[in-house]
């Protein structure tokens, strides 16, 4: 499976079979999954959909929308339990309005 590091961006290949195994970037040497979900600009977000081949769940959230803040708790826990089978992606609407 082909994984972007949210840190440094850098594409890594990892078997599926490894991916339970919290792995590093072979770029940056930091893990590739934190259990959480991640913020990502419009760039990264299309540079993760273009050229990985993960699953993206992504939240479109507005700090003024009273049901995002609501399911952002609920976001950070199927997160937690799911990453890293899935990514979890929270596109903040306001800061990202290209892609919203």
């Amino acid at each position: 499976m082909i994984t972007m590091c949210t840190n440094c961006g850098g594409l890594n290949k990892v078997p599926e079979t490894k991916l339970s195994n919290n792995p590093n970037c072979g770029k940056c040497k930091k893990p590739l999954y934190k259990g959480e979900p991640i913020s990502m600009a419009g760039t990264q977000l299309t540079r993760a959909i273009e050229k990985t081949d993960e699953l993206l769940v992504v939240d479109f959230w507005a700090t003024w929308c009273g049901p995002c803040q609501q399911f952002a708790p609920t976001f950070k826990q199927v997160a937690a339990q799911l990453e890293p089978k899935a990514r979890f992606i929270k596109i903040e609407t306001e800061k990202e309005q290209a892609i919203s």
